[in-house]
């Protein structure tokens, strides 16, 4: 008989184990006591759980596309909106906001541009660097995405 998991004081889970075959490679098991006092395994998904390298986009890097716009002429109108590991570049008011182009992080000091298409949907393009290369790019190649609408 295997020794239980939980000191003899504590209450006894009554929790049968999912069959074999709801187990992924990224589940993760733990014990547990039945009421027979037998040990169990539970299945615990993580699924809530946040990803441990996960990028998301901070206000630095808000600050950074901010000031990097700023600097050209023209972009007066444009603002930074920050969404989880994307920086996207819009226009307009919260009723008629217009998203002209995103930042995407890819990695510690990479980013993917990409373009919303006449669906509204993300259209990812080539274009991967730093976030000083990409503004470059994005103003001196694809001005016309920055335009007032």
């Amino acid at each position: 008989m295997t020794q239980s998991f939980f000191p003899a004081a504590s209450p006894r889970l009554c929790r049968l184990p999912p069959p074999p075959c709801c187990r992924s490679a990224t589940d993760v098991v733990c014990f547990a006591a039945r009421a027979d006092g037998e040990q169990t395994d539970a299945i615990l998904s993580p699924i809530a759980a946040p990803a441990e390298n996960s990028m998301a986009a901070g206000p630095k890097d808000l600050e950074e596309l901010e000031r990097l716009l700023s600097r050209e002429e023209g972009l007066a109108h444009l603002r930074v909106k920050r969404r989880g590991d994307s920086l996207t570049i819009c226009s307009g008011d919260q009723a008629d906001e217009q998203k002209h182009a995103r930042l995407t992080q890819l990695g510690r000091a990479a980013w993917g541009l990409s373009f919303p298409n006449h669906t509204g949907r993300w259209e990812q393009t080539p274009f991967v660097g730093p976030m000083k290369e990409l503004v470059a790019t994005l103003v001196g190649d694809f001005s016309f995405y920055l335009e007032p609408w």
